[in-house]
């Protein structure tokens, strides 16, 4: 399915971008290299058949190394892991992909720039160095659940303030950061792989309910880590956003708050109606339902939430709710 949307101007824009950006030199090394953003299935490999030599084919790898490949669906892993949706990476590649491109598309005209890039690159750079981390711990299984996970619980409990910047000039992970991942992987192992009621531990990572209960773990982040973070004026100048945390425009934030101010009750009895009804389809029922439990818990939807929340409620009452 993600090759379908290969032309998306995002991916064109990534390609491009990250065919005339160089990354600093890393581990001693003198020499600058690319980070390869792969838009569509094979374009690394075809590139590299482009180099007729072996020598040239050699020279090509060393500035463009394998290890330094991003694909599409790889690029979805990161940002929603950073943007704290671990339960829909839980659900696979292409789900998460899909959800990262309806994301993208609810934005708008959002076009990558290079300080757009090179965030994503740190992203990239933060989960696969956690991967690495959490292989050593040696868990026998749910690593992949694991790291978005504990990456998740990072992003929201340093309110994003992790230093992308530094990463990207690094390109590693400062060593009480990694430190701390190792801590937090062994919190989030045990979280994952005891499911309340007996479930299987895939499903449970794939529900929301598992995040908001990780998300709520209350662990002491290490004063070198905290020293290490930006200030909070710095971390929202824009230079540490994703595409899921751009900043709403004024008409998306009135609609966020007009949602909110729909009693909880409305929404399940909603929920209830369409069900006896069968007048709406069943994610809209769910949908709904989650709406009412975030209103009453005294939380906000999410701009999306929000958007599908308000078109919901309308079609409802034109087919003929009077809640």
């Amino acid at each position: 399915m993600a090759d379908f949307s290969s032309n998306h101007p995002f991916h064109r824009r990534m390609q491009e971008l990250s065919r005339s950006i160089w990354a600093p030199p890393s581990g001693g090394m003198q020499r600058q290299s690319r980070w390869f953003y792969e838009r569509a299935r094979g374009q690394y490999h075809d590139a590299l058949a482009e180099n007729r030599t072996e020598a040239e084919r050699r020279k090509w790898e060393l500035i463009h190394p394998r290890n330094q490949l991003i694909t599409k669906t790889d690029l979805a892993k990161y940002e929603h892991s950073w943007s704290q949706l671990p339960h829909i990476v839980s659900r696979g590649g292409q789900k998460c992909y899909l959800d990262f491109m309806d994301a993208l598309d609810q934005r708008g005209a959002f076009e990558p720039d290079g300080h757009y890039f090179e965030r994503c690159v740190a992203r990239a750079i933060l989960f696969r160095q956690s991967e690495r981390i959490v292989s050593r711990q040696k868990f026998g299984g749910y690593r992949a659940n694991i790291v978005t996970y504990l990456l998740a619980w990072l992003s929201h409990h340093t309110a994003k303030r992790i230093d992308l910047d530094a990463i990207w000039s690094a390109q590693e992970l400062a060593g009480p950061l990694a430190a701390f991942i190792e801590v937090l992987s062994i919190h989030a192992h045990a979280h994952v792989t005891a499911p309340p009621g007996g479930q299987n531990v895939t499903e449970w990572c794939k529900k929301e309910a598992c995040w908001e209960r990780f998300r709520d773990t209350q662990i002491e982040i290490p004063a070198d880590v905290e020293a290490g973070l930006l200030s909070r004026d710095k971390a929202h100048t824009g230079k540490s956003t994703s595409v899921l945390e751009e900043q709403a425009s004024e008409a998306e934030s009135e609609q966020v708050e007009r949602v909110s101010a729909i009693p909880s009750q409305t929404w399940f009895d909603l929920a209830a109606w369409a069900k006896d009804t069968q007048s709406l389809q069943a994610w809209q029922r769910s949908l709904a339902f989650s709406l009412g439990r975030l209103a009453g818990n005294g939380k906000k939807p999410s701009r999306k939430q929000a958007m599908h929340g308000e078109k919901i409620i309308a079609e409802a009452r034109a087919l003929g709710f009077r809640g």
